[in-house]
Order: C-alpha cells, then sequence, then structure tokens
C-alpha cells in the first residue's frame, strides 16, 4: 500500500492530486462518464483517506490526548457535511464543486510543513529522522526531552517490524480479533443508519410534513453534528472510549425509535401529522446526531488506529475500510426499497434494533483504550 511505502504524509500529499483532478472532472465534465471517473476518484480518495488519517494520528499522538486528537477526523467531516448544506443551498452544483477544491489543495500545503510519522520512519530504520520528527511535534526544546518516547518506540517497532504480511499473518488470533473489533465497530455505526440520515435530510424532512423548511432543518442538523463533535472532544480521554460507545447507541437507539413512533403515527392519521407532535421529527434526528457524536461516530474510526497492528495496518485497515464503504453504499443504496417494503416507520426501527444491540457489542466486546500505549493495546489481544 501507498501508505507503508511512501509514509503516512507522502501517501496524503499524493492523494491530494487525484482528489483535486476528480472535483475538475465534476465541475467541468461535459458527459456523464467523466461525471462518474470524478466521482469514483473522490469516493477511492476518500477512503484512503478514511485509513491514512487515522493511523497517523494514532502514531503521532501521546497517549494522554490521543482520543481527542482522533476526534478532529470527524469533526473536520461533520464541518464539512455543514459546508455541504450551507453552500449546496445557495450555489448552482457546478459552482459549488468547483469550491471544494481548496481543501485538497489545503491538505497539500498544510501537509507539506508536517513531519512524517516517528513509528513510520523507526520501521525504515531512519532513527534520527524520526527523532527530529517526534521532537516536533511534542514541542520539545531538546532531543532528552523526548529520547525516553523514542525508545518505547523504538521497542514497539522492533517488535512488529521485520515481517512480511501474508494472508496466514491477517488470520493469527492477535490480528484477527482487533480487525473483527474494528470492523464491528463500523457495522454498529453503518447499521445505525449514520449515512443514510446525512443524505437524505431534506428529504426526510420533506417526507414529514412539518412547517420547517427542509433545507433549514438540514442546516440546523449539521450545526448539531459539528456543535456535538466539539462538545464531546474533552470526554473522549476522560471517560473512555467504551463508556461513550454504550451511552452513544442507547441514545440513538431511543432518538430512532421515537422518529419511528412519529412516522407510524402520522401513517394511522391519514399521512396528517398527529396534533402537537410537528417538532419531533426535528428534536428526534438532534437527538440522534448528538448521540452518535459522542460514541458511534468518531470512535470507531479513532480505534481503527489503535487496535490493528503496526505490521498487518495497512492490509487490515484497508479490508475493514472497504467492508464499511461497501457497507454504506448498500445502506444508501436500499434505502427507498427498505422504506415502501417496511414504510418509513419501519426503516427507524430496524435502524434502532441495530442500536440496541450496539450497546451489548461496546459493553461486552470493546476493550478499553483509554491512556494506553499502543504496545498496551496490542498486548491485550496476545
Amino acid at each position: 500500500m501507498a501508505m507503508n511505502r511512501f509514509g503516512r504524509r507522502g501517501a496524503l500529499l499524493f492523494l491530494a492530486i487525484p482528489c483535486i483532478v476528480a472535483w475538475l472532472l465534476i465541475a467541468l465534465g461535459t458527459n456523464v462518464n467523466v461525471l462518474y471517473t470524478g466521482r469514483f476518484l473522490v469516493g477511492f480518495c476518500v477512503g484512503c483517506y478514511t485509513i491514512i488519517v487515522n493511523v497517523y494520528i494514532a502514531e503521532i499522538a501521546e497517549d494522554k490526548i490521543r482520543g481527542m486528537l482522533g476526534f478532529m477526523f470527524p469533526i473536520l467531516i461533520s464541518s464539512g457535511v455543514l459546508y455541504t448544506y450551507v453552500v449546496g443551498a445557495f450555489l448552482p452544483w457546478q459552482y459549488f464543486t468547483l469550491a471544494n477544491i481548496i481543501f485538497p489543495v489545503a491538505l497539500f500545503v498544510g501537509m507539506y510543513f508536517v513531519p512524517e510519522s516517528p513509528i513510520y520512519l523507526l520501521g525504515k530504520g531512519k532513527k534520527k529522522i524520526a527523532g527530529k520528527a517526534l521532537q516536533w511535534f511534542r514541542g520539545a526544546v531538546t532531543f532528552d526531552n523526548i529520547e525516553n518516547e523514542l525508545q518505547q518506540m523504538q521497542h514497539f517497532v522492533e517488535d512488529t517490524a521485520g515481517k512480511k504480511v501474508s494472508f496466514k499473518d491477517l488470520l493469527a488470533p492477535a490480528v484477527v480479533k482487533p480487525t473483527l473489533i474494528s470492523f464491528g465497530l463500523l457495522f454498529f455505526q453503518q447499521l445505525s443508519g449514520v449515512n443514510v440520515i446525512l443524505f437524505y435530510t431534506v428529504d426526510i424532512f420533506r417526507s414529514t410534513g412539518s412547517d420547517i423548511d427542509p433545507s433549514i432543518a438540514t442546516i440546523i442538523v449539521g450545526v448539531v453534528v459539528v456543535v456535538s463533535c466539539l462538545i464531546s472532544t474533552p470526554f473522549i480521554d476522560r471517560m473512555g472510549r467504551r463508556i461513550l460507545l454504550v451511552f452513544s447507541a442507547i441514545g440513538m437507539c431511543i432518538s430512532l425509535a421515537a422518529m419511528g413512533i412519529f412516522f407510524y403515527l402520522k401513517e394511522r392519521n391519514n399521512d396528517v401529522i398527529p396534533e402537537n407532535l410537528g417538532w419531533l421529527p426535528l428534536a428526534s434526528l438532534m437527538g440522534y446526531i448528538l448521540s452518535l457524536n459522542w460514541g458511534y461516530g468518531p470512535i470507531p474510526w479513532l480505534m481503527l488506529g489503535e487496535l490493528i497492528p503496526t505490521h498487518v495496518k495497512g492490509s487490515a485497515s484497508a479490508l475493514v475500510t472497504t467492508l464499511n464503504w461497501f457497507m454504506c453504499f448498500l445502506m444508501i443504496k436500499t434505502f427507498e426499497h427498505l422504506a415502501m417494503q417496511l414504510g418509513m416507520y419501519g426503516v427507524y426501527w430496524f435502524f434502532s434494533s441495530f442500536c440496541f444491540v450496539g450497546i451489548f457489542f461496546a459493553y461486552f466486546i470493546v476493550p478499553e483504550t483509554r491512556g494506553k500505549t499502543l504496545e498496551e493495546i496490542q498486548a491485550i489481544f496476545k
């Protein structure tokens, strides 16, 4: 993989180029095949980013703030969703697409001035450069300030380096367990309906028949997404991953069940909004978003970088992320069909039931990683 061959930083720099080209193809394309090509490239780049960014953050962060830094990724994703809702409501799609080019350009410029992951550099035998990179990340005045941490990283890399990854390595219990847990977290994230709700927010509000303008309601949801991420960030390294996942699943379960109740009562009332319940769809969605961003939204991506062993991180992370985006595609593609078969209320109760199961998965299966080094985390599975 590019991440293992060119480094985490190098891969991010490289991916910015096809991402810029992709947005240009979408904005300036003159036929549907060009649009398909551009859209495929954007999706490809985003899928790669989700792997590389979380691995990079996990490797450069201090153990005590790794969770907080890991939340930066979903915060920026949430900001991008809000940006889409706001700008997309006022600009034609061609101009909106051109405006998106600023983001891969900013990524390229920003990453150009940031060092490579010290763990990756140590794995390539570049201890001196790794020391300088770690010193930069920690803001250390002298090498002595980071010498002990660099030595710990060196031991960690020596334990996992030099192993040529084979299919048999991916089946080792110390790899299978964290990989399955990582996939399980993303599985319950997708089956909570997150991407369906974000993609179809305008249509969802339109279908409620509420007096609230769908575009305004969508922007309100986008604001709640960003604010909830910001509010929850300090708690990830105080309360721990597992307890936040449990409370997150409980909140999503209740919110989606309430949304299902609204659509059920609306259908039983001859498709007329039940009296005094016009507020319920927006309140339920805000409750869902708040709950999501306290746990099952950002934490699966954070733990993907924490749980999977370094020597198989590229291959295993790619496998998990590919399965995740495949599930995302299936959920979005089948949403309208599910709504016709189950009714809108049935779809939300379907999502709610998976959130309920996600409570027990988080409590009984997911290990707590708060405050642990990557070496200590991987020792859990040995």
